[in-house]
Formats: structure tokens, sequence, C-alpha cells
């Protein structure tokens, strides 16, 4: 089982490994809609990035700050990949 604590402070268990995408899904369903990425103790990652130890955990939705690097990240790899 993992702690995973949410930026209001609750703490959630789960069993190990938790995906954000599960995560969010159980916080609930608009949000896992909206979720775009998670932050894991400070570093973003994807919403499939398994958890595995006790963590904090931030959802990252389109408004957030994050979003806009992430879509730049991840248009530079279609970019490259175009370029090929």
């Amino acid at each position: 089982m993992s702690t995973i604590t949410l930026p209001d402070g609750s703490k959630r268990a789960y069993e190990t490994p938790v995906t954000g995408l599960e995560i969010a899904q159980s916080i609930s369903k608009s949000l896992a809609k909206q979720a775009l990425a998670v932050v894991v103790d400070g570093e973003l990652r994807d919403l499939d990035w398994p958890i595995t130890t006790d963590a904090a955990v931030r959802l990252v939705k389109k408004e957030d700050p994050e979003a806009l690097a992430l879509l730049r990240h991840d248009c530079a790899h279609v970019m490259a990949e175009a370029v090929q």
C-alpha cells in the first residue's frame, strides 16, 4: 500500500502501484477527464506513471501553468517525428 498525500493535505491509501489516472478516477470522474498529467513529489509525470511509494501528488489540469509546458514538450516530439 502507498499513502498518497493530496494538495489539500488529505491522505489516501492505494494498492501499489497506482497511477495518476487511477487517483483522479477515485476522486471524481470529472477530474479524471480534466487531468492531463500528475506531479509526483515535484516531478511532472504522465498519468500512467506507476507510483510505487508514498508520495505527494498533484493532478495537472489544462488551466494549470504546467499544462502549457507539457503541450510544448509533446508538440516538440511530434515535430521531431515529422521531420525525420
